[in-house]
């Protein structure tokens, strides 16, 4: 996916990969840059996820569809498909 320059500060190709286990620490670096940004938009709050074990995380990858967008080595965007009750 190449990123027009003029939209975004990032130029270049993102590659969006599921998350594994391995990544959680990705995911949460992401998702708690997230929250300090916009805490209105998670069903969450910044100290309550930072506080979370590494067993949170990696369960959290285990029960739902995590995605992690990658510019180069870093990861720099996620999204998730969470399957609620129905």
């Amino acid at each position: 996916m190449e990123i027009p320059s003029e939209n975004h500060e990032y130029v270049g190709v993102l590659r969006v990969e599921r998350v594994v286990c391995e990544d959680w620490t990705a995911l949460k670096e992401l998702r708690l840059g997230a929250l300090e940004v916009d805490a209105d938009a998670f069903g969450s709050t910044l100290a309550d996820e930072r506080a979370r074990p590494e067993a949170f995380w990696v369960q959290r990858i285990l029960d739902s569809g995590w995605f992690l967008a990658w510019a180069a080595e870093q990861a720099v965007g996620v999204v998730a498909l969470v399957v609620g009750d129905a």
